[in-house]
């Protein structure tokens, strides 16, 4: 009498699978990252385990880095109030991940959640964000590590007309209190009219601003310095003449 074997394959749900590799993927990253001997960013647990790292303004909107001081599988994000969750990317051995806005007020409340590598809920947190504030820091740090960008001196032909060009301390003029300049003198004496901040387009020049200077002679050079929207002042930045 011949006998027939039974084989039981179980099958798992797909939320099952996910969990899973979610841990694998977890402590796979946390074997190269003590391999390599890159740690990521740490802080004293005195709060949640994750919280808002940084605040990036672009044009196409705002980017969030969360940071967590454990491994994650997901992080989802969304403006307090708003019923859709949005779904962060992970960029670094699951403890940094990033989310997207289009748009965010002035003073915002951000709700958190998360997943760890262990299957455990975290949250939902919810974190104050001051996002003025945080575009105005975003651009006095881009303005002092640009100090050569500050202004430009061009001219098509040695007759002039001689163009002085502050588009990009006007475009970022929400870090700024105050714009120095003089023309052929290292002593600052002259101010630069800036148009006021605007929070929802930050980054425009509008078309009622000069973000230049013409001038008849041509000049050897502009001194520039900057009073951050802080109150720190900038070292004087000399200019020298381009040719175009």
């Amino acid at each position: 009498m011949k006998r027939a074997l039974l084989c039981l394959v179980m099958v798992l749900p797909p939320m099952v699978h996910a969990k899973a590799a979610c841990m694998d993927s977890a402590i796979d990253e946390r074997q190269d990252q003590l391999a390599t001997g890159v740690e990521p960013q740490r802080r004293i647990p005195t709060g949640p385990p994750i919280w808002i790292g940084d605040v990036m303004r672009s044009n196409g909107g705002w980017s969030l880095l969360f940071r967590s001081d454990q491994p994650l599988c997901t992080v989802e994000a969304r403006l307090a109030g708003h019923a859709i969750w949005t779904r962060a990317s992970r960029s670094f051995y699951g403890v940094e991940f990033g989310v997207s806005f289009a748009d965010l007020p002035e003073q915002a409340q951000i709700e958190v959640r998360a997943v760890t590598a262990r299957g455990s809920s975290l949250g939902p947190y919810t974190f104050p964000l001051d996002a003025m504030a945080a575009l105005r820091e975003q651009e006095m740090r881009t303005l002092r590590t640009i100090p050569r960008g500050w202004v430009t001196i061009i001219w098509h032909d040695e007759g002039g007309p001689f163009w002085v060009m502050f588009g990009t301390l006007v475009s970022l003029r929400c870090g700024l209190r105050e714009v120095r300049y003089s023309i052929d003198s290292e002593a600052p004496d002259q101010r630069l009219e800036l148009p006021p901040c605007s929070f929802n387009d930050p980054f425009s020049i509008p078309n009622d601003n000069k973000d230049y200077l013409t001038l008849r002679e041509r000049p050897q050079y502009v001194a520039v310095q900057l009073v951050y929207v802080d109150g720190t002042v900038s070292d004087v930045v000399v200019a020298r003449k381009e040719n175009r």
